[in-house]
């Protein structure tokens, strides 16, 4: 999602990552959840493929919807 360098690769890791994120959040040790987050928010404003940057914002979302309830993700206000 991060680093290939073609568009596509990266645009279908996002999706893959969508649906197994919220499923594996909790297991990630907190520092891991802390730098996954950071690492989302630098991707979706470095993308420069609108495709890619539109999964992202969907990855977000799925973690969004987890962890701001619990407040847990302050960095997206």
């Amino acid at each position: 999602m991060a680093t290939h360098e073609n568009a596509q690769v990266r645009q279908v890791s996002c999706v893959y990552l969508r649906k197994l994120a919220p499923k594996l959040w909790m297991n990630l040790p907190a520092d891991d959840q802390t730098k996954t987050k950071a690492l989302l928010l630098e991707r979706y404003v470095a993308e420069p493929a609108s495709i890619v940057k539109k999964n992202i914002a969907d990855v977000i979302g799925s973690l969004a919807m987890i962890l701001i309830p619990n407040k847990e993700w302050n960095e997206l206000f």
